[in-house]
């Protein structure tokens, strides 16, 4: 699916309707005499500010040379579909036209998703006066270098979280684990029409990815990709808590009770996801911080930075069956951050 017909410039109807659809596999000519190959992609035109309205759709086009790996089935490698791909590239570098196109502002809203990255030490203003505070901070410049600042929506966990763990699998060019991340995403499916038309086109997005900048850039300024990623994280959620509700929990517990028990006002996995896990703008609670990094199959280490003196400096894990941590993630009561080991020079 999704292959040109014999002489296709990419525009006849057949490629289109790949295109629209949302099949994986963008596919590029391959006759031997082409001297160069476009891949052809849709990406939003228009801000929506409604979640549910189905985004008006544009066509841009990333040229390349002629170097081989690019003329094959986008998607495809020795016959079996890979979604993230380690790609030598040793002719010059091309401008990625659609990176340029984006907006200094994330459509639909008036700040970034996620900031830039900065000195740890940064942190220490908005606490200046609060010693207790500011000496928490100063212990974790012993251990991080750098913190990157993620927008507070009601959202913030779940864009925290997968942004750092794409950004860290990238930059540590673990392509096996980016591939299941991807494999789970393709999993999750939606009823409403405009809703899987984003996730398609987000999955389209995503497979172009190459470096840790085209993730920031894209999640820091389309509103609309960043929404769907965020929508995606709590169907992973969801699946994952309801397939393990009669199972029992390190408790003793089944997680049915253990979530009555955290809360007396859910009756049942059922009723915590329909009002904690699956609105957009709902804080994520109990069962569902461990339930992503889990899904998404990665290690992550909670620090709690709480303005009362009286309060320790304190860490979570959920760490990888290998005891491995990935993402680092700074919970200042009410807010998720992102953090970054290494010591500074």
């Amino acid at each position: 699916m999704g292959a040109y017909t014999s002489g296709c410039a990419g525009d006849c109807e057949q490629c289109t309707a790949c295109t629209r659809h949302g099949c994986g596999n963008l596919c590029l000519a391959q006759e031997k005499e082409q001297k160069a190959v476009m891949k052809t992609f849709t990406v939003n035109a228009t801000a929506h500010d409604h979640d549910n309205v189905s985004p008006e759709l544009q066509r841009y086009a990333v040229h390349g040379s002629d170097a081989p790996w690019q003329n094959a089935c986008f998607g495809i490698s020795n016959g079996e579909e890979v979604l993230f791909e380690e790609a030598s590239h040793k002719g010059g570098s091309h401008e990625d036209e659609v990176l340029r196109s984006l907006p200094r502002q994330p459509r639909g809203t008036d700040q970034p998703n996620v900031g830039h990255r900065s000195n740890i030490h940064t942190l220490e203003e908005e606490c200046r006066f609060n010693p207790g505070k500011l000496e928490k901070i100063r212990r974790l410049a012993q251990a991080y270098c750098d913190w990157r600042s993620v927008r507070g929506d009601g959202n913030c966990y779940y864009r925290t979280v997968i942004f750092g763990a794409l950004e860290a699998l990238m930059v540590n060019h673990d392509h096996q684990r980016l591939n299941q991340i991807m494999l789970s995403l393709r999993q999750v499916q939606y009823e409403c029409v405009a809703e899987q038309k984003c996730h398609n086109q987000m999955l389209q997005i995503m497979r172009n990815w190459r470096c840790p900048d085209q993730i920031e850039q894209w999640v820091a300024q389309d509103a609309t990709l960043d929404q769907a990623l965020i929508r995606a994280c709590r169907r992973l959620v969801r699946q994952f808590l309801m397939k393990r509700a009669n199972e029992k929990s390190p408790s003793g517990l089944t997680y049915n009770q253990l979530v009555k028990a955290l809360d007396s006002r859910y009756t049942c996995m059922e009723d915590f996801c329909r009002h904690i896990v699956d609105p957009l703008g709902r804080d994520a609670e109990t069962l569902a911080l461990d339930a992503l990094p889990q899904q998404l199959g990665i290690g992550l280490r909670m620090w709690i930075l709480d303005r009362r003196d009286e309060v320790n400096l304190v860490s979570l894990d959920t760490p990888r069956p290998q005891n491995e941590v990935d993402v680092h993630v700074l919970f200042k009561p009410g807010h998720y951050d992102l953090l970054y080991p290494g010591i500074r020079q």
